[in-house]
């Protein structure tokens, strides 16, 4: 069933799971697919669609073949964040009051995400799911009564869909018309109301590998594979994050973090502090657990390169290496990687100030290597 998902990187127990459906033909009325922005959620649904109308007309798939349009084709009914339009009712269609430039930009978006299902959609003031389209739902199911079509709704980030919305999909989720199915994808399962994640069967959708990341930024958005090789590993399996990152400069980063780590290892606090107050600590909350994560990187390499391994995250800072193997040959880098890990937490939970976390992890560099040299210095005398 490999030549089912052909295209969609990762997500390999979800396939698993969605491959025993499909043997068994035992397709669910309504799912939720919970996992990272970015993973492919939308693809891996709309694709899990297109099998289960095709398998509707025939048990066997084996010569089946993606759809040129998974997002726009008769199987399916695409719903998604849009902007509100002037004096717009509830009982309007979800396009009918925007101004004709919005609309022609939403066909170009979905056009684009036709071409590219990695491609996720920005279309402006598109800030909830309205009533409008969950409404819509009804007009769809009414112009595509075939029961040779298993027809689904694909309801995309359902986390924002408005309480009317929301109301008026539970009453469809109570009595979904035959021959369909409800897919809900979500970054936060917990942000949908009890009542529509108790009609649903939850599955998990997982982070995409490194490699996977760096794959797609290659494959799908024309990226260079020295610049994907480089995004990947900071994107934590989440392509919307790998694309933020393109629009930062990493290499300078990557090279702030290396004075950084310079001037902290021998306790020059305030002037470590200066290197990345303004880039890093200022730009907020994401820019700083992005340099803590290059810090996370620049400790595993330092741990690579004792043992000469190559294809080094930082390769293109070999002196920063040999210092530390110099200086540092027999220092545990475990505590630092731990503290770091845990800093991560805090602040991605909301936990810690990250300016205070920052200070810190100024003083905790040269803290644990002190305490390796001055105990080196203590075994050597002895």
């Amino acid at each position: 069933m490999n030549n089912l998902w052909q295209g969609i990187e990762g997500l390999h127990s979800l396939k698993y799971f969605l491959n025993s459906l499909i043997t068994n033909r035992a397709f669910p009325q309504a799912v939720i697919i919970e996992g990272p922005a970015g993973c492919g959620k939308d693809f891996i649904a709309s694709r899990f669609a297109q099998i289960m109308s095709a398998s509707k007309v025939t048990y066997s798939i084996e010569n089946f073949s993606a759809s040129t349009q998974p997002f726009s084709a008769p199987w399916i009914k695409y719903v998604f964040a849009l902007p509100r339009g002037k004096n717009e009712g509830s009982q309007d269609g979800p396009l009918q009051k925007l101004l004709p430039e919005a609309v022609g930009l939403i066909v170009e978006e979905i056009n684009t995400k036709n071409k590219n299902p990695y491609y996720s959609l920005n279309i402006p003031e598109a800030n909830e799911i309205k009533i409008n389209s969950i409404r819509d739902i009804g007009r769809y199911f009414s112009l595509t009564a075939d029961p040779n079509i298993h027809r689904t709704v694909l309801i995309s980030k359902a986390e924002l869909m408005n309480t009317e919305g929301t109301n008026a999909l539970l009453k469809d989720l109570e009595e979904p018309p035959p021959h369909s199915t409800f897919i809900l994808t979500t970054s936060n399962a917990e942000a949908l109301l009890p009542t529509i994640r108790s009609r649903c069967w939850n599955l998990k959708a997982s982070p995409l590998a490194i490699e996977e990341v760096s794959k797609v930024l290659s494959n799908s958005f024309d990226v260079g594979i020295e610049e994907a090789e480089a995004i990947a590993p900071l994107a934590n399996g989440s392509l919307e994050t790998a694309r933020q990152l393109l629009f930062d400069d990493i290499a300078k980063l990557k090279k702030l973090t290396v004075n950084f780590l310079r001037e902290s290892s021998i306790r020059k606090i305030d002037t470590a502090f200066r290197i990345i107050e303004k880039p890093i600590i200022k730009e907020g909350k994401d820019t700083i657990l992005l340099f803590l994560q290059l810090v996370m990187l620049w400790l595993a390499d330092a741990s690579r390169s004792r043992y000469g391994m190559k294809n080094l995250f930082y390769y293109e800072f070999p002196e920063s290496f040999a210092m530390y193997n110099t200086n540092y040959s027999s220092v545990d880098l475990a505590p630092i990687v731990s503290k770091v890990d845990s800093f991560i937490q805090q602040i991605s939970n909301n936990n810690a100030n990250p300016s205070i976390v920052i200070h810190s992890l100024c003083y905790l560099i040269p803290d644990i290597l002190a305490k390796h040299v001055q105990f080196s210095e203590t075994v050597n005398s002895l």
